[in-house]
């Protein structure tokens, strides 16, 4: 049997917060349904870094780069999905 090496026992939300951002980013692309997609996306990494980053405050391991990537990453998608909405009114 192949042993799996032990992992440092933090929690994995931030992996988890940076995989949703680029899930969203990637999503940002198909043209019909990207905006309906990455809104949820980005919330969600955006909610799961926040919660990682409180775990980091408090004292316990967290992976706290990799939430904060995440996070910022998140907002961007955000803010270009709002940027994007707001574009197609204007011409509305």
């Amino acid at each position: 049997m192949e042993r799996r090496p032990e992992g440092d026992g933090g929690s994995r939300l931030g992996e988890y917060a940076l995989a949703a951002s680029l899930a969203a980013v990637a999503c940002a692309f198909v043209p019909a349904v990207g905006d309906v997609v990455v809104v949820p996306l980005a919330v969600l990494a955006i909610v799961l870094a926040l919660v990682e980053i409180r775990r980091h405050e408090s004292g316990r391991k967290a992976r706290v780069g990799q939430a904060t990537v995440g996070a910022v990453l998140a907002a961007v998608m955000l803010l270009v999905v709002f940027m994007t909405f707001a574009a197609s009114q204007l011409h509305a």
